[in-house]
């Protein structure tokens, strides 16, 4: 279920209530996203400056002190497509020597702050690209 607008936080805090969830981990990066506007529903971004904390509380979900670094000098290279991947985008990793493989930015940050997060969190669930 797809929900807009001022619906989204809504919707969020019924099942933030109503699954008794908790923050882990915060998670923070730049993000520089492109689109194809010629309708291939091809999505490409550039994540970069990842970080995280380990929260313990809803209260301090927003607050970016202490923040560790988790990919400081390496970027996420993200490609969402429609069926086929364009050809051009394995010549493109060809050519710039770049490794294919799925990432998660959650699940790195859960690695990065090792005990801490562990600490917090019983049950990590893991997210897959």
């Amino acid at each position: 279920m797809l929900v807009r607008g001022e619906d989204d936080f809504e919707y969020f805090y019924y099942h933030y209530q109503l699954k008794q969830l908790e923050p882990k981990v915060l998670v923070v990066y730049d993000r520089e996203p492109f689109e194809c506007k010629f309708g291939s529903k091809l999505r490409i971004t550039f994540d970069k400056n990842l970080r995280s904390r380990a929260v313990d509380n809803f209260v301090h979900l927003y607050d970016d002190d202490n923040l560790r670094d988790v990919y400081r000098s390496e970027f996420i290279f993200e490609v969402k497509f429609f069926q086929v991947l364009p050809q051009w985008i394995d010549r493109v990793l060809e050519k710039y020597d770049l490794t294919r493989l799925a990432v998660s930015k959650y699940t790195s940050c859960i690695e990065r702050q090792g005990s801490s997060a562990i600490k917090l969190n019983r049950f990590v669930r893991h997210e897959y690209c």
